[in-house]
């Protein structure tokens, strides 16, 4: 697990500091025994986050693209989101021709 000081600044102006934690190849991040992952996460302090295998995970990886595009845009529509992993494989697919 890779550690970084990044900086935010809020939509008023206001700089804030947060912890960058991020996994290394094959681990996830978790605060909770490994029932939420992460790849990446900005949070105020790494207490309690630990790096685990990620075959360790409690989630399958369909489950994970959901919370994550849930925290990132707010939607909880699982075939809009099911939809976007389709484009996005497609993508990937596509890239590697």
């Amino acid at each position: 697990m890779t550690t970084k000081e990044v900086k935010h600044i809020t939509g008023d102006g206001e700089e804030q500091t947060f912890i960058r934690l991020t996994a290394d190849s094959g681990k996830v991040l978790t605060n909770d025994g490994g029932e939420t992952v992460w790849n990446c996460i900005d949070i105020e302090s790494s207490d309690g986050w630990t790096e685990i295998s990620d075959m360790e995970s409690n989630i399958s990886q369909s489950e994970a693209l959901t919370r994550y595009a849930n925290t990132l845009t707010g939607v909880n529509d699982l075939d809009l989101i099911s939809a976007a992993e389709t484009l996005i494989e497609q993508r990937i697919k596509e890239e590697q021709l």
